[in-house]
């Protein structure tokens, strides 16, 4: 359980006061025992319901009821530790899922097993249409929800994603969440080779240069590479021999 034996242990909730409310006997001590879960903070909702069960105590339509004032996260809480699906459909917990926000709709889909529900398709297209840039669905994916998104992001897929952008843009990419092992030699050379700007293209031809070969040359002919140092600015020029430590 995420939260609920921490709570426990935290709040004390095995004294015999509490366990006296919790188990009634009389059909006033039940309404007063409802009565009282109403008025309980959300966390604590989640606890009492789980710890004591109140399932079998007041049955199916009266525990669905007091199960649906608890916040989303918490119902899905206790409709999965007391394994409630059949008494909740498939299309109320998934409409109990798209009460959250975005992250929260990932977090929970994962949290709660709840993948069967919720096939690749709904989760990028939840993740494409609630990010306005690239990195955020980037930092979403790689970052964020890494282990849970492994399955539903492929390297096509981002691939896919990064190809959108320009080619300056791309590298970048590419290079910031450290993509290059996904992409081969001859992927990296027609991005590369596409660009305009010299300067970034000599920048970028040297890093990768060096990041699939051990000596120069490996990847882009020298030749190649001096033809376009020459044509730089001395400014230009003095900022590719710095930044990789080589001379023309």
């Amino acid at each position: 359980m995420k939260y609920l034996k921490t709570y426990m242990k935290q709040n004390n909730f095995c004294n015999e006061s509490i366990r006296h409310l919790l188990k009634p006997k009389s059909e006033e001590q039940i309404n007063k025992s409802i009565e009282n879960f109403l008025k309980l903070p959300e966390l604590d909702k989640v606890t009492y319901f789980l710890e004591y069960n109140l399932f079998e105590l007041l049955g199916k339509e009266k525990s669905k009821e007091l199960i649906n004032t608890i916040n989303p996260e918490g119902r899905l809480e206790v409709i999965g530790e007391l394994e409630l699906d059949d008494i909740f459909s498939d299309e109320e917990i998934k409409e109990i899922v798209k009460m959250g926000d975005y992250l929260d709709q990932i977090s929970w889909i994962y949290t709660f097993d709840l993948e069967r529900l919720f096939d690749k398709e709904y989760i990028k297209k939840l993740i494409y249409n609630n990010n306005i840039n690239v990195d955020q669905i980037l930092d979403t994916v790689l970052l964020r929800f890494k282990d849970e998104l492994e399955w539903t992001f492929n390297n096509n897929d981002i691939k896919k994603i990064i190809s959108k952008e320009d080619n300056e843009e791309q590298l970048r990419l590419i290079n910031k969440y450290e993509l290059e092992d996904i992409y081969n030699e001859n992927e990296i050379k027609d991005i590369i080779d596409d660009m305009k700007d010299g300067y970034s293209k000599l920048d970028w031809m040297l890093y990768f240069d060096g990041f699939y070969h051990d000596e120069l040359g490996g990847l882009f002919s020298i030749n190649d590479m001096t033809k376009i140092y020459n044509e730089l600015t001395n400014e230009e020029k003095e900022k590719i021999e710095k930044e990789h430590r080589i001379t023309f």
